[in-house]
């Protein structure tokens, strides 16, 4: 494997390695208060974990949308936290959520800058030849 390569992968691996990290955990829905919450927090969890794979084994077999894939995945889990802004005090009833909110949109920094590595590992280590593979697409 290449030095530039290996780069690539390593950023890869510790972004996706951490949001799945947090998707398995939230696959296993431990603080569910109630059923349908629970049901919830395991098909997010469903989703990230399988998206983190796909990630994964699209970069392991060099597939032209890892790229796509990679970068998306921490993206749409920023996007989501960050949104917990808006939805999370009208979904909830405790008297911290407003707090909670608020820490849902600091803490949606860290996969936003995973997406913003994970783009800038693509575009750095892009070598002549994944440019001639990827303008013949």
């Amino acid at each position: 494997m290449e030095r530039k390569r290996l780069i690539r992968f390593v950023c890869i691996l510790v972004s996706n390695g951490t949001i799945l990290f947090f998707a398995l955990r939230l696959l296993r829905a431990l603080g569910a208060a109630n059923a349908s919450e629970a049901h919830f927090d395991m098909t997010v969890g469903a989703v990230a974990s399988s998206a983190c794979l796909i990630g994964f084994v699209a970069e392991i077999n060099l597939h032209r949308w890892a790229k796509v894939i990679n970068v998306a995945i921490p993206m749409a889990v920023g996007i989501f936290m960050a949104s917990a802004v808006m939805w999370l005090p009208a979904v909830s009833n405790d008297g911290d959520r407003y707090e909670a909110a608020y820490g849902f949109l600091i803490y949606a920094t860290i996969p936003l800058f995973f997406a913003l590595a994970n783009f800038l590992a693509y575009r750095l280590t892009n070598t002549a030849k994944d440019a001639v593979t990827n303008s013949q697409v």
